[in-house]
């Protein structure tokens, strides 16, 4: 049985993306500082919104905890 595929509309400006092999999300980080995460059946399951501009995030291998890169502050997230 083939597994199903969902297409997720990006904006423009994304910054970068990374795979939560937890849970089996997809986070995505945008230029304006929206961090969002998209499960499976591509609903957005988590949002979070930076005042600073975004350079990168990291995800720690057991997916939860996410660090984010802003230019000037480093952010952290507890899952």
């Amino acid at each position: 049985m083939p597994l199903s595929l969902y297409q997720v509309p990006l904006h423009d400006d994304v910054i970068q993306t990374a795979f939560n092999p937890v849970n089996s999300s997809v986070f995505i980080l945008y230029a304006d500082g929206t961090l969002t995460s998209v499960s499976p059946e591509g609903k957005d399951t988590l949002v979070y919104c930076f005042k600073c501009e975004p350079v990168s995030f990291r995800i720690n291998t057991t997916g939860d905890l996410i660090a984010v890169l802003a230019k000037e502050k480093l952010y952290f997230i507890i899952l």
